[in-house]
């Protein structure tokens, strides 16, 4: 059986304590080949708590290979925004040759089969650039977050369906306008070819860029 796609998760981290209990039990459950995934967790010092480093060396790095994927820390001097931080760990990714790069918000958890499915989508749809999740309300997820992102006419961008019931969502793949940065695959090609986040879009409308 020929190995799957590998696939770097990054994660952006800020003050990334209070997530990491949920981010280390959704990891655990993920139904994608552990050899074929990393974790990449970028680390921006938060103005008030400061660096996440010792939280993230002592709760992530004893699980790193014994449970979880490898992790990757990559702690960084100064806060360089979420477009700046993803791109680090999109580097990372793309010198060590993954096939694709998820990006994945730390306040959000994945279910044990959306690695498969991103990469089952983009594998499929060769023509495809990226894949979105359906993105549900942490608090309440039978509420959509984002069905995918769309642009009003003065062309910033929006969450599709928020709010709404995720039982109004297609049960198949849809095209979308783009896709929201909480949770994308992106092909490792494609940025290559095209480039990284646009890092003076600090924080938000990267994604829409």
């Amino acid at each position: 059986m020929a190995p799957r796609p590998r696939i770097a998760i990054v994660i952006l981290s800020y003050y990334s304590e209070p997530y990491l209990p949920g981010l280390i039990k959704s990891w655990q459950a993920l139904d994608y080949p552990v050899e074929s995934l990393v974790i990449v967790v970028v680390d921006n010092p938060h103005p008030t708590h400061g660096s996440s480093l010792s939280s993230l060396k002592s709760q992530l790095l004893p699980l790193s290979q014994r449970g979880l994927p490898e992790i990757v820390l990559l702690p960084q001097a100064s806060n360089l925004g979420f477009a700046g931080g993803c791109n680090v760990g999109i580097r990372y990714a793309l010198d060590n040759t993954f096939d694709y790069v998820l990006l994945h918000n730390q306040d959000g958890t994945l279910r044990p089969s959306a690695v498969t499915e991103l990469v089952n989508c983009l594998e499929q749809n060769p023509s495809a650039a990226t894949a979105q999740a359906l993105v549900v309300m942490q608090h309440n997820p039978v509420l959509i977050n984002s069905a995918g992102n769309s642009v009003q006419y003065l062309g910033f961008g929006f969450c599709n369906q928020l709010n709404e019931s995720t039982s109004s969502v297609p049960t198949v793949i849809s095209d979308i306008t783009y896709g929201s940065g909480a949770a994308l695959l992106l092909r490792s090609s494609l940025l290559k070819k095209y480039g990284l986040l646009d890092e003076d879009f600090f924080a938000y409308h990267e994604d829409l860029e």
